[in-house]
């Protein structure tokens, strides 16, 4: 688990297990903050 902290703004990221392969993005946008993993690999 962890946290992506931004004026403030907090977004909570927790994987049951571990996160997916592929490239952690983290987002910050007028409606805050967003953390998403594009997957790659043989199941993208």
């Amino acid at each position: 688990m962890f946290d992506v902290t931004v004026d403030g703004e907090t977004e909570r990221v927790d994987w049951a297990v571990c996160p997916p392969v592929g490239p952690v993005v983290v987002r910050l946008a007028e409606r805050g903050v967003a953390v998403t993993v594009s997957p790659t690999g043989p199941d993208r």
